[in-house]
């Protein structure tokens, strides 16, 4: 894995991002920084949509080393980015989520930085996937794009696992979105399956699986049926991860009751009731000073009331995250 001097790392991101239309200064910026500091990340989502994330379209996921977690934090807080942590039912000490600013675009980067391997239903993420340290010693470093991500083998082992863990429907809002998370796994796999060989899928999975559990792994990406449809496979994956669940069955499933009422109140509260309650985020400074601060008091007021509107009541309660909210040159209607 190539080594990048600071001038280099700079150089080599901008000219690539600026080719594929991805003008996220901000976070180049911080990626940059992480190589300069030499703080060991990958971005460990699927790698089909690496552009558009970077380009905004998406949440940025880092999977950082434990023991690099407050160096960088502390960069993120150098560069700008505002802690954006998850309201207390649906917060998780092993994840720490930010916002960024991006004045060229105008639009907000919403950044969680894992220092856990933790994957779950969308309400509950019951289980740790302890192969941390695993993960980022395979990571590689992206020839265009210059951020780190996963080598292809344990993309599609991480895909297969996560789809084994995610797509249950148990959780409401996996069945409200069914058809799009089933999409983008099977979107996914494809993407994957055209990357690694079933060689190098099977000798990584044993390694960390064992034999039996490594054949599944690769009949579940490379056969026929679909990744939710892997019964057998989530059987006997989550009782091979259950020493690092946080939660046992019943416990889960009472916490899973609570926080779907919690979902259901907050949903129900967006759409006719409108009460200012931070069902899902909250910013630690709140309200218009927090975004005054934020973007500067010179731009604070550039924002449409509607699009502040839908800020505070829509995304940051709603925990889709803050993109597509841009400045405008108008002033306040």
């Amino acid at each position: 894995m190539r080594k990048l001097d600071r001038l280099g790392d700079v150089q080599l991101v901008h000219s690539s991002v600026e080719d594929g239309g991805v003008n996220q200064s901000v976070l180049l910026g911080l990626l940059n920084e992480l190589h300069r500091r030499h703080i060991s990340y990958c971005y460990w989502k699927g790698t089909r949509r690496i552009r558009a994330v970077l380009a905004g379209e998406g949440d940025v996921d880092l999977l950082v080393a434990k023991e690099h977690q407050h160096r960088c934090e502390a960069i993120m807080l150098e560069r700008g980015f505002k802690r954006f942590p998850s309201a207390p039912n649906r917060d998780h000490p092993s994840i720490s989520s930010f916002l960024g600013f991006e004045e060229v675009t105008g639009r907000l980067v919403h950044l969680h930085l894992h220092f856990r391997l933790i994957v779950g239903e969308p309400l509950l993420k019951n289980y740790r996937v302890p192969w941390e340290g695993f993960i980022l010693a395979r990571a590689i470093l992206d020839p265009t794009l210059s951020i780190r991500i996963l080598d292809a083998p344990t993309e599609a082992l991480l895909l297969a696992v996560r789809a084994c863990l995610e797509l249950r429907r148990s959780d409401p809002i996996a069945v409200r979105d069914w058809g799009v998370l089933t999409g983008k796994f099977a979107d996914d796999r494809i993407d994957v399956a055209r990357r690694v060989r079933p060689l190098e899928l099977r000798e990584v999975a044993a390694g960390l699986l064992g034999e039996e559990l490594a054949e599944m792994v690769s009949g579940a990406i490379f056969g026929e049926g679909a990744l939710q449809d892997q019964h057998r496979l989530r059987r006997r994956l989550t009782g091979h991860l259950a020493p690092y669940r946080t939660y046992n069955a019943f416990e889960a499933r009472l916490r899973m009751l609570g926080r779907a009422i919690a979902w259901t109140a907050g949903t129900m509260n967006r759409q006719f009731v409108h009460l200012p309650r931070p069902w899902s985020r909250r910013a630690p400074g709140g309200g218009m000073e927090s975004i005054s601060e934020f973007v500067g008091r010179e731009k604070a007021p550039c924002f449409h009331r509607e699009s502040f509107a839908n800020r505070q009541n829509g995304a940051a309660h709603s925990g889709r995250g803050a993109r597509g909210l841009r400045l405008s040159g108008k002033g306040p209607r």
